[in-house]
């Protein structure tokens, strides 16, 4: 300031008192200046933050929705609807050819196999009770109210045994595919119980001609697996003629057709 007063040219004291108060306010602007300036040369040579592991923001594909999050169901697990799934319909296994000489099966009433083992589905049939007293020959007892011959059957020749003990009249299964004989479906089945085992048929060979002495009788004789005998006529049979069977004398009585 003294340096100022003695090199200034200033004419009154006023005027030099303005001037230094503008050296004044311009040094103090200075001074701000730099001061801003290392706070801003300090404040860029320190270390920041990485930005790698930032993930890049991706603007949405054109078209997109916005999907809201699904709430999770925290309720009762019981109280979920249940999952329906259409399941196909199974086929019927195939008939092995080694196993073709079983059967028929009573289910589908095909070869190679039994009802027990039959892949198709089961059929609910009514059933009615049936016996068959003698399967051979060779099991009956003698003085049992009997009789045995061969007459023709259909225009066949096989074994007829007329037994009081048996409620139905059959013909055995081997007899009937042999001579092609026909057969039918009843619709309805047959559980026939013997000394083996119970036997369960469906079918039947309906009207089937019984030529005795020359006389044609008419008879439906249920096909019977198992049975030895060509053909067994029974009760129902003998009930509707009046047979009447003398073992003594081996002689069947009928009344006529």
């Amino acid at each position: 300031m003294l340096k100022t007063m003695g090199t200034g040219t200033r004419g009154t004291f006023n005027a030099f008192i303005s001037d230094c108060m503008t050296q004044e306010n311009n040094n103090n602007n200075y001074s701000a200046s730099k001061s801003r300036k290392r706070a801003f040369e300090a404040g860029s040579s320190q270390s920041r933050a990485p930005v790698e592991g930032r993930q890049q923001y991706r603007p949405p594909a054109p078209g997109a929705r916005f999907r809201p999050l699904q709430r999770r169901n925290t309720g009762n697990p019981t109280q979920q609807k249940p999952y329906k799934v259409e399941i196909a319909p199974a086929k019927p296994k195939e008939i092995q050819a080694n196993n073709a000489t079983k059967g028929p099966s009573y289910n589908c009433h095909k070869m190679g196999h039994f009802a027990k083992e039959c892949p198709y589905p089961k059929r609910q049939q009514t059933t009615y009770p049936a016996r068959v007293h003698h399967t051979s020959i060779e099991e009956i007892p003698e003085g049992e109210s009997v009789t045995a011959g061969m007459f023709p059957v259909n225009k066949h020749l096989p074994v007829v045994l007329f037994d009081s003990g048996s409620t139905h009249s059959f013909m055995s299964q081997a007899f009937a595919q042999k001579h092609d004989e026909p057969v039918i479906d009843l619709g309805y089945g047959y559980r026939i119980s013997s000394a083996g085992a119970d036997v369960l048929t469906s079918r039947v060979v309906r009207g089937a001609t019984l030529d005795i002495s020359d006389r044609v009788f008419r008879v439906n004789l249920v096909v019977m697996p198992g049975l030895v005998l060509d053909v067994v006529m029974g009760m129902n049979w003998m009930k509707e003629w009046d047979a009447v069977i003398d073992t003594g004398k081996s002689l069947l009585s009928l009344r006529e057709p």
